[in-house]
């Protein structure tokens, strides 16, 4: 990996030189933070550019637009319960048979197979039939929900029937390998970055009491029957987690909760998203680390020196945490829980010599599909430069900044 430095120093002279179409000159604001700005514009000026949301479908068949790069995150499948619980649960003994706890539900595992089977519908043509070991990196955080939520959707992205790797005529699988952590691109900074956990605190006890305090009196009624002191949005979305879990896997939910399941519950656990990043600097030391991957690995590419270079497709299996940071992070939250198997696809291409992200979300919900979304101050297609000037207060340097 690279740091921001790097990147500083050397995409002016690599970036855009590859290309044997003419592109404008690149001129790089060097700073501690990470910022282009295009030719004729001098550093602090804004670049004001309109932009749209709209459904929209991805078409491999546009002779203009050349996709390079995808990075796909998507959340693990439906779950049971964890085995951590409110004191007055009345399933606090439930073992969740045959799954256990924390682990992924048939309906959770039929979601990202077909998550993996509809990236293999949308990408046949840029990644290939056949499998092969440099074109894709998958990677899940340490849980087994997420780690079999990645076995299933690279079931579904890779099946080798009809492949020179088909290797059993009854079984349209194949083994591929995957690396697990809990890392800073998809690990919770709460577990990582002692300076975030302070700034979250602070954040917690000033600013952020706006954001939950006409929510007091359902913390104060949830306190009572869950045996929890419920104070803020974190705990209330725990609740949230549970109640949901054991009502998807059939269970009835407690008399109590009749009068705020369940949208006055979910408007309150919603806001956690929102107050885990509510702040510039949260948002760098949340979200800021998926994009700072996300650039390096887009530079690299660009510049050729991305190992192994046919590299294709970055694949993470996350949680909806990791899906709802990115999201704050970005300015695009929607302020719906992202649902089981929801993806942010990242498409990088390069269009007539600018390279530049497409964006693609979708939340999984009711039948939701792929929608293209416009990052606030960008277009449908949002070029590189302008995409680090949007977003270069919210993408760390190197992991000095978390510290305290």
């Amino acid at each position: 990996m690279h740091n921001v430095s790097y990147i500083q120093n050397h995409l002016q002279h690599d970036l855009f030189s590859l290309t044997m179409k003419s592109v404008p000159v690149i001129t790089v604001c060097l700073s501690l933070t990470l910022v282009l700005i295009p030719e004729g514009v001098e550093c602090g000026e804004t670049l004001t550019v309109n932009g749209s949301d709209q459904l929209a479908k991805y078409s491999e068949d546009n002779n203009d637009e050349e996709l390079i790069l995808l990075h796909v995150i998507h959340r693990h499948g439906g779950r049971t319960r964890d085995v951590k619980t409110y004191p007055l649960d009345p399933y606090i003994n439930e073992t969740f048979y045959p799954y256990g706890h924390s682990q992924l539900t048939k309906n959770g595992r039929r979601t990202l197979y077909k998550v993996g089977s509809d990236l293999r519908d949308r990408y046949n043509k840029f990644l290939g039939d056949v499998y092969h070991i440099n074109t894709i990196e998958p990677f899940s955080t340490d849980t087994n929900r997420t780690k079999m939520s990645l076995l299933l959707s690279l079931s579904g992205l890779y099946p080798p029937s009809g492949t020179i790797l088909e290797w059993n005529s009854d079984l349209n699988w194949q083994p591929i390998p995957y690396n697990y952590g809990n890392n800073d691109v998809v690990g919770d900074p709460i577990y990582f970055c002692p300076k975030y956990n302070k700034l979250w605190r602070n954040y917690s006890l000033d600013e952020g009491l706006a954001l939950y305090e006409n929510d007091l009196q359902l913390y104060e009624y949830c306190s009572e029957y869950t045996g929890w002191n419920i104070t803020e949005p974190e705990k209330i979305y725990d609740l949230y987690k549970i109640l949901i879990s054991e009502y998807e896997f059939g269970l009835k939910l407690p008399e109590w909760t009749a009068s705020i399941w369940k949208k006055p519950l979910y408007e309150a656990a919603v806001k956690r998203f929102i107050y885990r990043t509510g702040t510039a600097e949260l948002k760098k030391l949340s979200g800021g680390w998926f994009l700072k991957e996300l650039v390096e690995n887009t530079v690299d590419k660009i510049n050729r020196t991305l190992r192994p270079p046919d590299r294709k497709i970055f694949l993470y299996s996350g949680h909806e945490t990791n899906i709802g940071i990115i999201l704050c992070t970005l300015g695009i939250f929607d302020n719906e829980i992202p649902g089981y198997g929801s993806q942010i696809i990242f498409e990088v291409y390069n269009i007539q010599g600018q390279y530049g992200f497409k964006v693609w979300y979708n939340g999984n919900r009711d039948g939701e599909s792929m929608v293209l979304v416009t990052l606030p101050g960008c277009e449908e297609f949002c070029p590189l430069e302008k995409f680090l000037e949007l977003y270069s207060d919210v993408i760390p340097k190197d992991r000095s900044d978390c510290d305290d």
